[in-house]
């Protein structure tokens, strides 16, 4: 009983893995698809759920300026937007399908080519711009609103898939095994880590001092599934850098780029769906 997963791990990561370009290209379509109806469908059957979005700044405190004779500021706070969430949530998802869209279709020479130099610009760009929205997301969930702090969370958020961007250009996975320098990768996932901080301190806070209740319950169990999921891309660009086994092969990890893709941006749309978004 104990030998069959042993034996099935060492065959996972000893044997050698073939991933063809058409293979991807269906995986690509498919995915594109995927998205665009998720997408779609989150459009279609969400009720509105309206986010406040504000703008802190310093002000003038009056009463306690004339008390004391000088001046005295307070912060105030003034709401500039409300956003519908629906509307971020089908954004990720489109962005998504896009992404796939594109090497699928007009980019298939530019896919391949750069599928076999080991660099492929389009996924970390795509991973910035949605892990932004998804980032942006959860914390207007957690209960921040000020639009500074959504815009240093999702530029935070987007810096990790940059530097990991950043080292594949450096290192290219092509057939020979390599050395990376991990530094650009560590500086991205701290980057990544302190977005997370600022929404479990949010979280914390709201605990603490306010009311639980005004907190979606199902945060508390999404936050850690979705920040396992971002570590599982970084697994994989580990794995592919120490070429283990069949990710020897740079289009094998990038599948599993597509499948991680897939799980978390379908399990973060369709859970806000079931909490919040459903008539």
């Amino acid at each position: 009983m104990i030998l069959v997963p042993r034996r099935l791990l060492a065959r996972w990561f000893t044997e050698k893995a073939t991933v063809v370009p058409a293979s991807l290209r269906r995986w690509n379509i498919v995915l594109a698809v995927l998205f665009s109806v998720q997408g779609g469908a989150i459009l279609l059957f969400s009720a509105p759920y309206y986010v406040p979005v504000t703008l802190s700044y310093l002000t003038r405190d009056s009463l306690q300026s004339q008390l004391t004779g000088h001046l005295v500021t307070s912060m105030g706070s003034e709401q500039i937007v409300v956003l519908n969430l629906a509307y971020l949530v089908a954004f990720f998802l489109f962005v998504a399908a896009l992404a796939h869209l594109l090497p699928a279709t007009v980019w298939r020479s530019r896919y391949e080519a750069e599928l076999r130099k080991g660099v492929y610009a389009i996924r970390w760009v795509e991973y910035a711009i949605a892990s932004a929205a998804i980032l942006a997301t959860i914390a207007l969930l957690a209960g921040i609103h000020d639009l500074i702090t959504l815009l240093l969370i999702a530029g935070l958020a987007a810096v990790g898939p940059l530097c990991c961007w950043v080292m594949e250009t450096h290192y290219p996975l092509t057939g020979r095994k390599i050395m990376p320098q991990w530094l650009s990768a560590i500086i991205g996932a701290k980057a990544g880590l302190l977005t997370w901080l600022a929404i479990a301190l949010s979280l914390a806070a709201t605990n603490i001092f306010g009311t639980s209740q005004a907190v979606p319950h199902f945060l508390y169990w999404t936050c850690p599934v979705v920040l396992t999921l971002f570590a599982a891309f970084g697994g994989n660009l580990y794995l592919l850098y120490a070429r283990r086994g069949r990710w020897a092969a740079y289009a094998y990890g990038e599948r599993w780029y597509m499948i991680l893709s897939v799980l978390v941006k379908t399990y973060l749309a369709w859970q806000i769906f079931a909490s919040v978004l459903h008539p």
